[in-house]
């Protein structure tokens, strides 16, 4: 037992841990319960459950319920984030909330940062506008620790830089990544539902409307939830009703009045997204067609628009706020403590059915 008897501030007590108990410990194991630390410095559980409560708003514990108190690596309280986009384009409050829009990602990330006293900077940096070395030293300019992304479009080589430099990065991704710490919608799954709702209501015929070459992770996705319902239902993949077009309103419409030049109906379509089911939509009106009645269609991001078309149109929510806010959680999760393996965690897309299908 450790002789403290002269001791009887709860003050004092705190500093005796800090300075002579808590060095025993590696950041991250765990240290003794309440019970025996008040057993072994001749005090009251309360006054150690107290001093606890201390050092964990203070970043030098955290407690992980059922399981115990643990020594923490680095206290987030007043570090900066630095948040890369590649223009101010990407930060929009004005426009939709779409996938493209970091201004939704960052929102909910600050929600959580600005309590927990974390700085978020910003820094425009377009991937292509540089060399990797010198964008390398634009990013390390702030001496930030900690980098988050929006997109991982173009910037891998330079996240993997920064990996290599120590620095901490997380990213929003639109699949699971095994080399980068993320947080990823389950798109390709919400598709997969939702088109496998289109086939139980009777639709076998049903288009997919996507980018050239479907290259990108985003693409892929997409392409993958359409095929694997296809699959599900034991209906043949069909390459003509598979249209290859750019993400504008305007280029889906010329690919459809395309499909229908060529005399190819469907009778269900899944537009890739909202912007590309506008244009799909005007094209289907300008054939003499009705919606749902004669074609049925849905799109992905769940725009403002989608439920002031004629009809509203069916979509695919990604919960923005909410990516963000999680980013924050693994960005506290990896600069507190440490962390082994990579950090992935997923959020749900919901399917917003309305009258287009």
């Amino acid at each position: 037992m450790v002789g403290l008897e002269a001791i009887t501030k709860s003050e004092a007590l705190e500093e005796y841990i800090v300075k002579n108990i808590l060095p025993k410990y590696n950041p991250g194991e765990k240290i003794p319960s309440e019970l025996i630390l008040a057993h072994e410095l001749n005090t009251s559980r309360p006054t150690i459950h107290k001093i606890f409560s201390n050092l964990t708003a203070k970043g030098i514990l955290y407690r992980e319920n059922g399981v115990g108190t643990f020594v923490s690596g680095k206290s987030c309280k007043n570090k900066v984030v630095t948040a890369v986009l590649p223009s101010v384009e990407a930060l929009n409050p004005s426009r939709e909330p779409s996938w493209f829009n970091s201004q939704y990602i960052l929102e909910g990330f600050c929600s959580k940062a600005r309590p927990e006293g974390v700085i978020t900077d910003i820094m425009y940096l377009h991937p292509d506008a540089q060399p990797l070395e010198q964008g390398l030293e634009i990013l390390l300019q702030n001496q930030s620790d900690v980098f988050i992304f929006t997109g991982i479009g173009g910037y891998l080589a330079l996240i993997e830089k920064l990996t290599e430099l120590g620095k901490h990065v997380v990213v929003r991704h639109s699949s699971r990544h095994t080399l980068i710490h993320n947080v990823y919608g389950l798109i390709r799954q919400a598709i997969r539902k939702a088109v496998s709702e289109l086939i139980t209501c009777g639709h076998r015929n049903i288009a997919f409307f996507g980018g050239p070459g479907f290259l990108g992770e985003f693409e892929r996705e997409r392409l993958l939830g359409y095929t694997e319902a296809l699959e599900d239902a034991g209906i043949d993949i069909r390459p003509e009703l598979i249209r290859p077009c750019n993400g504008f309103s305007r280029d889906a419409y010329l690919a459809a009045r395309k499909m229908f030049d060529e005399e190819i109906v469907p009778d269900a379509v899944f537009g890739g997204t909202d912007l590309r089911c506008f244009g799909i939509m005007q094209a289907i009106a300008e054939k003499g067609l009705r919606i749902p009645d004669d074609i049925a269609i849905m799109g992905t991001d769940n725009l403002p628009e989608s439920s002031m078309q004629h009809p509203p149109l069916s979509s695919i929510d990604y919960p923005l706020h909410l990516m963000g806010r999680i980013m924050f959680d693994i960005v506290k999760e990896i600069t507190e403590k440490p962390v082994s393996g990579i950090i992935s965690r997923s959020v749900e897309c919901k399917y917003i059915q309305r009258e287009s299908c």
